[in-house]
């Protein structure tokens, strides 16, 4: 299942293991992408992420998970 996480803070990093423990139980290969301003490190998702990009040029993801800053909501 093709999967696309926009914001990694700590909030997208547990959807991204979440995601990630959910399919591997269903016996579901995950193929997660996140999007980010710049290619860097990720830590201790960095085995579960299939692809880090900079800009969608792909538009046949099954899933996109937004995660955005709660002080956005005030807006």
């Amino acid at each position: 299942m093709k999967a696309l996480f926009v914001g990694i803070g700590s909030i997208g990093r547990r959807h991204v293991k979440d995601f990630y423990n959910e399919c591997r139980q269903n016996e579901i290969i995950p193929d997660i992408h996140v999007l980010r301003r710049n290619i860097g490190e990720l830590g201790d998702i960095e085995p579960l992420v299939t692809k880090q990009v900079i800009e969608i040029t792909e538009n046949d993801y099954d899933v996109v998970f937004i995660g955005a800053p709660n002080w956005w909501s005030d807006m």
